[in-house]
């Protein structure tokens, strides 16, 4: 066991070494690329694009690997629960039939608002620099206002997710109970 510890170790510090270095270069790239498709834009609109370019590899880095994860996970669990019984593997797949359905429910509207956000972050060098605090007060209540909006459709959205996921544990008790009594030895 210390054995797969420390190569647990091993490998999880040189990964970070790699991703670091690898995802830099993706920055660097990315951006590289933006600027060059972007020549005639104004240098706040430049800016701001440079961000959200870098907070787009930040999150390929930090959520990408999670999902693959949890996407491993999910078929896992569901060939496991098909195999203790299928009704228990088909209330698994009912349950992410109704995540992908909420998930698709919100989309536009997160392109959206996403939209608005991003156009709204692409005019604040251009305000700053006006130098104006009823400009610069407007344009961060603006960004306030989407940001507001992307947080309300996100807890509606998990709020779905977690209630299907609440009706799938909800079902497999009611499943698991109600399944005639088996042993180790003699499963049902």
């Amino acid at each position: 066991m210390a054995a797969i510890l420390s190569a647990l170790i091993v490998v999880a510090t040189v990964r970070r070494f790699y991703d670091t270095r690898c995802y830099g270069t993706i920055r660097v790239r990315f951006g590289g690329e933006l600027v060059r498709r972007s020549q005639d834009a104004p240098v706040s609109r430049l800016n701001a694009r440079l961000d959200m370019s870098r907070e787009m590899v930040d999150f390929l880095e930090g959520h990408v690997p999670g999902v693959l994860t949890g996407v491993v996970q999910l078929v896992v669990s569901i060939a496991v629960l098909f195999s203790f019984d299928r009704r228990l593997g088909l209330a698994a797949l009912g349950a992410l039939g109704a995540i992908v359905l909420v998930y698709a429910l919100f989309h536009r509207r997160f392109y959206r608002l996403n939209g608005e956000l991003n156009a709204q972050t692409e005019l604040q060098v251009s305000i700053l620099e006006q130098r104006r605090l009823e400009s610069l007060v407007g344009h961060l209540r603006k960004l306030r206002r989407s940001e507001v909006r992307l947080s309300d459709t996100e807890a509606v959205l998990y709020g779905g997710i977690f209630a299907a996921m609440f009706a799938f544990v909800l079902g497999n008790v009611w499943i698991a109970a109600t399944m005639p009594a088996g042993t180790p030895a003699h499963p049902v």
